[in-house]
C-alpha cells in the first residue's frame, strides 16, 4: 500500500495517509493549506502535483468509476435482452456524478 503526502513549501510532510485519507484531510482542513505553496506527492509514483490538481484527479477517477458502472449495467442488460430499466440506471449515475461536481 502506498501513502500520499501533503507537503509544505519546504517539502516537509504535513500529512500522509492512504489516498482516501489524504483526500478527506485536504477537504476537511482547507484553512491549514496555502494553495500557492502546498503540494501533494503521490506515493505510488512519487510525482508531485498541486492540491487542486490532486483533488481534480480524484474527482475524475470517481466519475470514471461511475461511468464504467453504468456501462457494465448496460452491457448486462444487453446480454440478457432487458434494457427496460436503463433509464433508472442513467438517472442514478447522473445524480451520483452531479454530487461529485
Amino acid at each position: 500500500m502506498y501513502f500520499d503526502a501533503v507537503l509544505d513549501y519546504r517539502m516537509k510532510a504535513v500529512f500522509n495517509g492512504t489516498p482516501e485519507e489524504t483526500e478527506n484531510w485536504l477537504k476537511e482542513n482547507p484553512k491549514k493549506l496555502d494553495l500557492s505553496t502546498h503540494t501533494v506527492c503521490y506515493g505510488h509514483s512519487m510525482g508531485v502535483v498541486s492540491v487542486s490538481e490532486y483533488l481534480a484527479d480524484k474527482k475524475y477517477l470517481k466519475v470514471l468509476g461511475l461511468v464504467k458502472e453504468a456501462m457494465l449495467s448496460q452491457d448486462a442488460a444487453s446480454y440478457y435482452g432487458d434494457s427496460s430499466n436503463m433509464g433508472v440506471v442513467a438517472t442514478d449515475i447522473a445524480h451520483k456524478i452531479a454530487k461529485l461536481v
